[in-house]
């Protein structure tokens, strides 16, 4: 859920090492980001006004606005789509990620 509305994707949420994993550019895109691919280097940058998300396929680590940070688990392609951490690119957009463990359900809250 982000904002209280479900999300669907064409590729469904899966778990890697207990971490959610969502489709890359439904999320940044449900979050108000712009999205661009870059084929050749298999890069994904996210623009918000002045926020810039940089990830990399199989990277575990990202760029946020000049800074690296850690990722618990490496965007990955699956289907032909590349997955993301859910909570990783939520909080990277400002967003409140919380864990509903009784509905087994995501909720964002983006500001």
């Amino acid at each position: 859920m982000i904002n209280g509305v479900p999300q669907r994707y064409d590729q469904p949420p899966m778990m890697v090492q207990n971490r959610t994993l969502v489709p890359l550019r439904g999320i940044f895109e449900a979050l108000g980001a712009e999205v661009q691919w870059q084929a050749e280097t298999e890069t994904v940058i996210a623009t918000k006004g002045e926020l810039m998300i940089t990830l990399r396929k199989g990277a575990k680590e990202a760029l946020v606005n000049d800074q690296w940070v850690p990722l618990d688990v490496a965007a990955q392609p699956v289907n032909g789509r590349m997955m993301v951490p859910a909570r990783f690119v939520s909080e990277a957009m400002g967003a409140r990620v919380e864990w509903d463990s009784k509905a087994l359900l995501v909720k964002i809250t983006a500001e």
